[in-house]
Formats: C-alpha cells, sequence, structure tokens
C-alpha cells in the first residue's frame, strides 16, 4: 500500500520533498496520501499519527 509506504519513510523523519523524491512521485502525491493517512487515524497531524501508531500499535487501515 503506497500510504503505508510514504508514511513509514516520513515517520523516519523524511521531509514530504525528501519521500517524493526517493519514491519517483510529486510532492502534493506525497502530502495527499499523508493527509488521507490522518484522516483514517483521526489525527491532525504528523507527530500525533507516529505517537499512535507507536505508542498504541495501531496499523494504517487498508483501502483494498
Amino acid at each position: 500500500m503506497r500510504e503505508a509506504e510514504i508514511f513509514a519513510l516520513l515517520a523516519q523523519g523524511l521531509r514530504s520533498q525528501r519521500v517524493a523524491h526517493q519514491l519517483g512521485i510529486s510532492v502534493r502525491t506525497v502530502e495527499k496520501h499523508t493527509q488521507s493517512v490522518y484522516r483514517q487515524l483521526g489525527v491532525t497531524s504528523r507527530a500525533e499519527a507516529v505517537a499512535l501508531l507507536i505508542n498504541e500499535s495501531v496499523e494504517l487501515p487498508s483501502t483494498s
């Protein structure tokens, strides 16, 4: 799942621009996937999402 791949890189501290470059996609695509993750987790920031995923052992919902 692309969202999980992108968010894993963001959770490592990479900026959206670096993630986009590394994956060969646009920064806008990274941002759209990031916003989708926030909606799925019910959070409003990267820090909240990372904390939830780490502290609560939550997995990103599957979109398939």
